[in-house]
């Protein structure tokens, strides 16, 4: 598509019409940052001579060196390789890191400059083809998706190119074949493991999301809304429950009977703040029932919602006693209790649904996470590096750690939509709220 020669014709700009301003871009080795320091130079070298500022370094008729161009405005171009040292203890006007996902030390460079940079008014671009997940670029994308990190997310498909047509994307997969042209062409992040979720529907997910902004946002942007509810509707409030300390997060999704999803939160709140803003988004949402899951830290939430007075929650069998043949008593449990058994079956039924279309998730969270939710060596679905660290996942952990992204990713999101799109289907099972003595 073009976008580096674009960004590389954005920096002359800069250059030519603001003083003092100090871009540095950051390609995968020195060779190619040079090729782009090539095509700056030869953009400026046909411009007419009015909108030339003059370059001040570089001998004969040479324009600056191969690696900088310094103006007499005191504006600088400067290119260089993903090196350990390369912007370090830089301030910039402009940080570029091109072809991010190819950068084996992105997480590098952009730690040593990108924070400056951004905390002194400066901007960053990243830009790159899609190469695997759990990389600085899928983690920084996916991300940007999410609201995480302040980045803005700008996904160019390939039709968006007026010559290209459908005849010459299938040249390029009879030339690539499927997974090269998944990631070059189609903009696919792909991986060697099998994802739990069937990554095509993702991707319907993701871009359903970029063609709607939420309607509203909430607690600094981590509660979406993105429809408000329909009178007379009847809504469930399902949540996966996090101390609001550590790696996990507290996440909850509302559903309505039809499968659509309109809000979900991802954030880190103590127990009783996110038992109330449970209750106040459920009080939003027509009075929805809560699920809370209950296992664990949840029992807090629970317990704070039942004090508050909030009586439409969700209620799960805890045990069966069998009485006799014909006889069995089930205790109740305010709540979802997450077993090894129903854990299987609620994402086996998301999965279902989001195949057959029986879902409409606006949920940039569980998008976020759904790259890396796969089946680990046990055959268990589970956020990548959570766990077992064992084998092939331990690998994998270790590769996230050298990249500075921790060890483990989560799954906080797709475990509070799967229990709300399991308690929507089975609103009668066990609805309503235990009596409060």
């Amino acid at each position: 598509m073009g976008i580096s020669t674009l960004v590389a014709g954005y920096l002359l700009w800069l250059f030519t019409f603001h003083s003092h301003k100090h871009a540095l871009l950051v390609s995968i080795k020195q060779i190619t940052a040079r090729a782009l320091m090539r095509r700056i130079k030869h953009m400026y070298n046909n411009l007419p001579d009015f909108l030339k500022v003059e370059v001040v370094n570089g001998s004969g008729s040479n324009v600056g060196t191969a690696d900088m161009m310094i103006g007499a405005n005191g504006s600088v171009i400067e290119v260089t390789g993903a090196t350990h040292d390369a912007g370090r203890s830089g301030s910039y006007s402009c940080l570029v890191l091109d072809e991010a996902a190819f950068q084996q030390r992105a997480d590098t460079v952009f730690g040593a400059a990108g924070p400056a940079t951004l905390n002194n008014g400066g901007q960053v671009i990243i830009l790159s083809t899609a190469f695997g997940m759990g990389n600085f670029f899928h983690r920084t994308y996916t991300g940007a998706m999410a609201g995480d990190n302040g980045f803005h997310p700008i996904r160019l498909k390939w039709q968006m190119h007026p010559d290209y047509t459908q005849a010459w994307h299938d040249r390029q997969l009879s030339l690539l074949g499927k997974l090269r042209t998944a990631q070059e062409i189609d903009c696919n992040f792909l991986q060697s493991g099998y994802n739990v979720f069937e990554m095509a529907k993702i991707k319907v997910i993701e871009d359903r999301l970029f063609e709607k902004n939420p309607v509203e946002t909430r607690e600094d942007g981590r509660l979406k809304i993105y429809h408000k509810p329909v009178a007379g509707m009847e809504y469930w409030l399902a949540a996966d429950v996090a101390t609001g300390r550590g790696r996990d997060y507290s996440a909850f999704s509302v559903f309505d009977h039809t499968g659509l999803e309109p809000a979900c939160f991802k954030g880190k709140l103590g127990v009783r703040d996110f038992a109330k803003l449970m209750m106040k988004t459920g009080n939003f949402f027509n009075y929805a029932t809560l699920a809370p899951e209950v296992n664990a830290i949840g029992e807090g939430v629970v317990a704070t919602i039942q004090e508050e007075g909030y009586r439409k929650v969700y209620n799960t069998v805890g045990k069966v006693l069998r009485l006799d043949e014909f006889q069995k008593d089930e205790s109740m449990v305010a709540g979802w209790l997450t077993t090894g058994k129903s854990r299987h079956e609620i994402i086996t039924g998301m999965d279902d649904d989001l195949a057959d279309d029986l879902v409409e998730l606006w949920n940039p969270y569980f998008v976020q996470e759904a790259h890396t939710f796969i089946y680990n060596e046990a055959n268990r679905p589970t956020a990548m590096g959570k766990g077992n660290k064992s084998g092939a996942d331990r690998n994998s952990a270790l590769m996230y750690e050298e990249e500075g992204a921790g060890t483990t990713y989560t799954d906080d999101s797709i475990m509070g939509a799967c229990i709300g799109n399991e308690v929507r289907k089975n609103p009668g099972r066990f609805k309503g709220a235990l009596p409060i003595y």
